[in-house]
């Protein structure tokens, strides 16, 4: 990571002029500066895991100062809603090197954001994005020059649509032997009423009816209208849908008049 190391104006003015930098991890790039730089501020390279600097003084005086590494520059992004227009907030900053400074607006892409060129020295921000939800990015960075652009999903008009229930099929239906029993009108079993687990009688799986629980067990056949299908009854009020839904076929009668 890069740090800043900048004195205090008069800090070591009877010191140096050489000065060597060392960490309490790693090496510093680089590792001797003087007063002149020190005074101005100098960037040098430590490792991320250094949390303190040591400048010690070389002349004849030899005095060592120690810096804390101060944590690395960070901002919070939140959102709020009122009334359907929503907020992001750039949250306060920390870490880093004072001032910070946020982009002049906000941005819909990581890319854009760390493109910014213009400027706002704050330390925190809000805009507003309109009314319309997405992902927001914001960019910040410390008096360094660390940039850093962070993003937040908004969820302040997202509508949540629910599926409307499944009325079940329910009907007065003919329970018979075949097929062509059922769609005569006259089915041996006579009729029975069904409620399905389908919305319709020919999405139905399964047909439930007291009726059933007294019917032999075996293959049988259902019609409602003009359709039927078979079934499987099995001793309890659940008869199970073993066929396709099928037309039933009308019946024709031909009459044949002799001269």
């Amino acid at each position: 990571m890069y740090i800043l190391v900048k004195l205090n104006p008069n800090q070591g003015i009877n010191l140096g002029p050489d000065f060597i930098l060392t960490a309490n991890v790693g090496t510093l790039i680089p590792t001797i500066t003087t007063l002149t730089e020190l005074l101005a501020g100098i960037t040098v390279f430590a490792d991320d895991t250094a949390t303190q600097i040591f400048v010690t003084s070389q002349g004849i005086c030899i005095n060592t100062l120690t810096l804390d590494i101060s944590s690395a520059f960070d901002f919070p992004v939140n959102y709020s809603c009122a009334f359907g227009n929503i907020v992001v907030d750039g949250g306060t900053a920390t870490g880093g090197i004072l001032p910070y400074f946020f982009g002049s607006t906000y941005f819909l892409s990581e890319s854009a954001a760390l493109a910014n060129t213009i400027w706002t020295e704050a330390n925190n921000i809000g805009y507003g994005v309109g009314v319309t939800d997405n992902t927001f990015w914001v960019v910040g960075k410390d008096g360094f020059g660390t940039l850093k652009a962070k993003s937040i999903t908004t969820g302040c008009n997202t509508t949540t649509t629910t599926a409307a229930p499944i009325i079940p099929f329910s009907g007065t239906v003919n329970f018979g032997n075949s097929g062509a029993n059922v769609c005569s009108g006259s089915p041996v079993f006579g009729t029975v009423s069904v409620t399905g687990n389908g919305a319709t009688f020919c999405s139905s799986t399964q047909l439930t009816s007291v009726d059933f629980s007294f019917a032999s067990i075996g293959t049988s056949y259902i019609s409602f209208g003009a359709q039927y299908y078979s079934v499987l009854t099995n001793g309890t009020n659940i008869a199970t849908v073993t066929s396709s839904c099928a037309d039933c076929t009308p019946t024709t009668t031909t009459t044949t008049t002799t001269p």
